[in-house]
């Protein structure tokens, strides 16, 4: 009859018969899955001709859904490999079961991080060739502050070196040193990051300077100095940070030059060593004609002179000698 409800009606004479039929429903069973009208809520009953919903359970965790499959009932899925489907639902009873399998195992993807270096101006590290994952991000590694390469990847980085230092020579700057003399100059750098010493602008050797802490303490051999032109010089003791600059002259060395001390003379050109009191400690030295010459003429003075006193003395006594006569007389 259909799912149609429909009356009877019957009459006699003395009375009519009236009747409602309610269609018949027939039973739905859906294994692993549940069904309904449209988007409404689960039923297991339906009517001929309903059209039936049926949605599948999620596929347990390693499982994936395969398909429907009709365990009883005349009926044709929509979409019998669809976990969402429908039917007509038959005069009869329908039974249908949702299928699962377990998903294929796929193993592990392995990553290669053995390719090139990938850098930005931080870090560097690897990218697998085969999706975009990375090994560990790791900073670039330098030497120091002034170094330029990673010592890892090869990263060049561009470096601003700080201001040199201006030290300052704090003994010895504007000096004047004779020639034959040691000259000592003292910077206030950190005698640690000293590195060379440098006259009018040229390195000068190690060997003709002694260089000692305290702060940087430089001190020229007289040698040195003696292979100086006599005038103005410049001076640099560099550090590996700055530098201290300044300058000194150099003259010849003196002539004769008379001691502060009574009597003394200080020229070693002399021949002669005289001490602090006058006394001469040494003879002249052989060979020194200007030397001779001289003592030969201070001898003829000296005579001169004594002569010349015994004369006067001689004259003065006469004369006092003839007075007294005259008055004894």
């Amino acid at each position: 009859m259909g799912g149609s409800t429909w009356t009877a009606e019957e009459k006699s004479e003395n009375y009519t018969y009236t009747g409602t039929v309610t269609p018949i429903e027939y039973t739905i069973k859906i294994n692993e899955g549940k069904a309904s009208i449209g988007a409404g809520t689960e039923i297991t009953k339906a009517k001929v001709n309903d059209v039936i919903t049926i949605t599948a359970n999620v596929a347990a965790e390693g499982k994936e859904f395969t398909g429907w499959t009709v365990v009883s009932g005349n009926i044709t899925l929509a979409g019998a490999s669809k976990e969402t489907t429908t039917f007509t639902m038959p005069g009869e009873a329908v039974e249908i079961t949702a299928t699962y399998k377990d998903k294929p195992v796929t193993p592990p993807h392995e990553h290669d991080f053995s390719g090139s270096w990938q850098r930005d101006d931080a870090a560097h590290w690897h990218k697998c060739p085969d999706d975009e994952a990375t090994d560990t991000k790791a900073a670039h590694e330098y030497d120091d502050e002034a170094d330029t390469t990673c010592n890892v990847c090869g990263y060049e980085r561009t470096v601003t070196p700080p201001a040199p230092v201006a030290y300052t020579i704090t003994k010895g700057n504007g000096q004047t040193v004779t020639k034959g003399n040691t000259a000592n100059f003292v910077s206030n750098a950190p005698f640690e990051k000293f590195d060379k010493v440098q006259v009018d602008g040229v390195d000068v050797a190690t060997s003709n300077y002694t260089v000692i802490s305290g702060s940087t303490d430089v001190t020229f051999t007289a040698d040195y100095i003696n292979g100086l032109s006599e005038g103005s010089h410049t001076i640099a003791i560099v550090s590996n940070d700055g530098q201290a600059t300044g300058s000194f002259i150099v003259k010849a060395a003196t002539g004769n030059t008379e001691s502060s001390k009574p009597g003394g003379n200080t020229n070693p050109s002399d021949g002669n060593k005289v001490s602090s009191t006058g006394g001469n400690t040494t003879s002249p030295q052989t060979g020194d004609n200007s030397n001779i010459a001289l003592w030969g003429v201070l001898m003829m003075l000296s005579a001169s002179g004594i002569a010349f006193t015994v004369y006067s003395r001689k004259r003065k006594l006469a004369k006092k000698l003839t007075t007294l006569i005259q008055w004894m007389g």
